[in-house]
């Protein structure tokens, strides 16, 4: 390239002087054609005064003829016409020829061959002049051709018509060097401009290396600093404290921004309290589903009556009401992550009436329906199939000739999505009521071994006899039921699930792990007459929010661009936190978008409590523990003493399978998403998101919503063991400190949680997480 530029510019060295010299030539040119045109003009002028004077005399002595035009004047033709002496032979005219003789030597005299004596005497008065002027002698008397002219002038002529010729080719060639020179200048421009962009691009490649050096080599240096606080034994966690050589003590690792504050300093805000402040525009739903709208359901609805459980006995003891108490053409309708054959109240029956599949024949014998759509779960398959089988063998009714149906469903991304919805809706087959409105649960917990427990975990034996225990001990999770018109939107989702035109199962692979589904048609919609947005059976407002991956094909009915308005609902919410933000998961592993946000209210809040379930080995495998310290540590790092995490207590062996936040109390999801990628944008799931229109006043003198407070206390109940009454009085902050006093008490079953960063964190891939973790992203295009 050097080269080449030095080569580009001596050409360019070269066409410059060319161009120099071409120029001075041109203009030496141009001078000497105007040097030559005035010495022929200053001859030829010269000329015509002689030619003119001589021919002025000669007509003055031969009486009037015209030797330049041959023409005859008026006195000669009156003399040609006079009959009198002739005056040529006179003696008058030879006085005047004897002078003429004396100023003008006449040249011999020439008989014209062929002509008159006056032609001859014309010729011989040429001749005269020509002998004068030094012109060439003539025999003959030729009128076309003027006496004035020089016969110097034809060579002369030639000269300049070769002179001009030279000139226009000097001038095309110069014609011809500019050209070149132009498309020299082009390519020289074109070899530029390539070597401009070549020279960004390698300095973006440059910069990109260098800032990956450095973050290598920061990332390196923070572990070795790390590593030798561990190696002392006494700074934990590594990633936020670091021992102090010079005081002999641990202390915060300092970063800009570094907050140590608890948050019991911060004046409690006054939190928003109207639904439109916390919940989606329908122009926002719509953007969140690549801009198609979202037909057959509301923005969100009002007036909706909602229970929520914060333990799944209370879920599971409303959901058996409900379906044992079902009329002849109500429909239910179930959609699931996986499923077993476990009673609903262990703890009354021990599964001999309240059993599952006992349930479901009650609902078909009553004359009602039964369908579920459950995610082909490889993981569960041997109960999912025993499940199936036995549904679908369960006797049509006598009454209505309705059976109950199971089908698959694997209409999803890849093998390792899954459809993660978990949902039961009761309706109507026919209603009239202005009023009269469906039944429908969201949440997270699935029908299925291990979920049943109560809020102090310490029912292990009536778990053992009823056959719920399975891998633990205890469940921690959470449900709601929504009577009203929110619930309608639920069963739309599951409708358009059921009814799409793409079937599932009809695959290989199917077939061979037993999967295939039995023939089924299309379901009717609803039947109600009641309002799809309001109704009075309640006070709360909810919005149905969902995911849907914008990478599958075949959600063209209900979803043909995807849907992430869980995402984007999830990211407003956070956004409007004043004082606290509770979050218990089953993950709460690295989502950027939310880590931000978190990171953008942490300054203003009074704490971040979090309650999550360590990974298990088998997630650890795929980097789960990896991204658990990734959201984790930039909080902790930042505000040590605002950020609350805790676990359960491992000798407990609970599992913590809840998907819920609550912020400021006042708003409150649950729903069956988890806080990781894959639910944001990936696997099928579906959310509540609740604003209650019930007020009430806290002990932090602002006023706060009813459904929200009533919920944070159970759960902090739950965790602490304190009475609701205790929890009721106290301020949020003394309530949030209660954790840490009961993390401290082997009592109850919460502990604190520390993240840990481990050299084998370095091995996790973006394609290795992209796998375990999908983030489904597409072009808006």
């Amino acid at each position: 390239m050097q080269q080449d530029n030095k080569n580009m510019k001596e050409k360019l060295s070269q066409l410059a002087l060319l161009t120099k010299i071409r120029g001075h030539m041109k203009r030496a040119v141009s001078n000497h054609r105007a040097r030559k045109a005035a010495q022929a003009q200053t001859q030829a002028e010269s000329n015509a005064q002689a030619a003119a004077e001589a021919t002025q005399e000669i007509m003055t002595r031969r009486g009037g003829f015209n030797d330049v035009t041959g023409e005859v004047n008026e006195d000669q033709q009156r003399r040609e016409t006079y009959d009198g002496p002739n005056d040529v032979t006179g003696s008058e005219e030879k006085e005047e020829e004897g002078g003429y003789s004396k100023l003008f030597p006449r040249a011999p005299p020439v008989q014209a061959a062929g002509g008159s004596p006056r032609e001859t005497q014309k010729v011989e008065l040429i001749n005269e002049l020509h002998a004068r002027i030094g012109l060439p002698q003539i025999g003959h008397l030729r009128k076309f051709e003027p006496l004035t002219r020089d016969p110097m002038a034809d060579g002369k002529q030639e000269e300049l018509q070769a002179e001009l010729e030279a000139a226009k080719n000097e001038a095309d060639q110069l014609r011809a060097a500019m050209q070149e020179m132009e498309q020299c200048l082009q390519l020289a421009a074109q070899h530029q401009k390539q070597r401009t962009i070549k020279l960004e691009q390698q300095k973006v490649q440059e910069f990109a290396q260098v800032h990956d050096e450095l973050e290598r080599v920061r990332e390196e240096l923070e572990s070795e600093r790390q590593c030798r606080a561990v190696a002392l034994c006494i700074c934990e966690p590594c990633h936020v404290c670091e021992f102090n050589v010079l005081s002999g003590i641990c202390d915060y690792i300092y970063r800009p921004g570094l907050d140590l504050s608890d948050g019991s300093s911060l004046a409690v805000d006054q939190p928003l309290l109207t639904p439109t402040d916390w919940f989606l525009t329908e122009e926002e739903i719509t953007a969140s589903r690549g801009g198609s709208p979202r037909s057959g359901m509301a923005t969100y609805t009002t007036g909706n009556d909602v229970e929520t459980y914060s333990v799944t006995k209370e879920y599971f003891d409303a959901v058996f009401e409900d379906l044992t108490t079902t009329k002849e053409g109500d429909r239910v309708m179930m959609s699931a992550w996986t499923t077993d054959k476990v009673p609903l109240q262990p703890d009354v029956d021990n599964g001999s009436k309240s059993q599952f599949l006992d349930v479901v024949v009650g609902v078909i014998e009553r004359g009602g329906s039964f369908k579920a759509l459950v995610w082909t779960n490889k993981m569960e398959a041997l109960p999912n199939i025993a499940v199936r089988n036995d549904m679908n063998a369960i006797p049509a009714s006598s009454e209505t000739g309705e059976k109950p149906l199971f089908i698959f469903d694997d209409r999803v991304t890849s093998p390792t999505a899954s459809h993660h919805q978990k949902n039961i809706i009761i309706a109507s087959a026919n209603s009239t009521g202005e009023n009269d409105q469906p039944v429908a649960y969201v949440g997270g917990i699935d029908i299925t071994s291990d979920r049943w427990d109560t809020p102090y975990h310490n029912v292990s034996a009536i778990r053992d006899a009823a056959g719920v225990n399975s891998d633990y001990d205890g469940w921690l999770d959470a449900h709601v039921r929504i009577h009203g018109p929110a619930a309608k939107d639920v069963a739309t989702n599951f409708l358009a699930r059921w009814n799409s035109d793409y079937l599932p199962t009809q695959g290989l692979i199917d077939d061979l792990v037993n999967y295939e589904n039995p023939p089924y048609s299309d379901l009717a919609p609803l039947n109600y007459v009641s309002s799809t947005t309001n109704s009075s059976l309640g006070h709360q407002n909810v919005q149905i929010v969902r995911t849907f991956s914008c990478k599958y094909k075949h959600y063209k009915e209900f979803a043909p661009y995807g849907e992430k308005s869980l995402f984007q609902a999830r990211i407003k919410a956070l956004k409007n936190a004043k004082n606290y933000i509770y979050i218990e998961d089953q993950y709460f592993i690295l989502v950027p978008e939310l880590l931000d946000v978190i990171l953008e209210v942490m300054p203003t809040i009074q704490r971040l409590i979090v309650i999550v379930e360590p990974p298990s080995t088998g997630l650890k495998i795929t980097g789960y523990e990896k991204y658990l310290f990734d959201m984790v540590a930039p909080i902790q790092q930042l505000y040590p003493n605002k950020f609350q995490l805790y676990t359960t207590k491992s000798v407990r062996n609970l599992y913590i399978h809840t998907k819920i936040v609550v912020i400021d109390d006042v708003y409150l999801s649950v729903g069956s998403a988890n806080w990781n990628r894959r639910s944001m944008t990936s696997d099928s799931e579906l959310d509540a998101n609740i604003i209650d229109d019930l007020t009430m006043g806290s002990p932090d003198g602002i006023t706060v919503l009813k459904a929200a407070r009533d919920f944070r206390i159970r759960k902090f109940h739950e965790m602490t063991g304190l009475s609701y009454e205790e929890l009721d009085a106290l301020t949020f902050i003394d309530a949030a400190n209660q954790l840490d006093v009961a993390a401290a008490d082997n009592s109850t079953i919460i502990e604190t949680f520390q993240v840990e960063k481990h050299t084998y964190f370095a091995a996790y891939t973006n394609i290795i997480r992209e796998a375990a973790d999908p983030d489904d992203v597409c072009d808006a295009s």
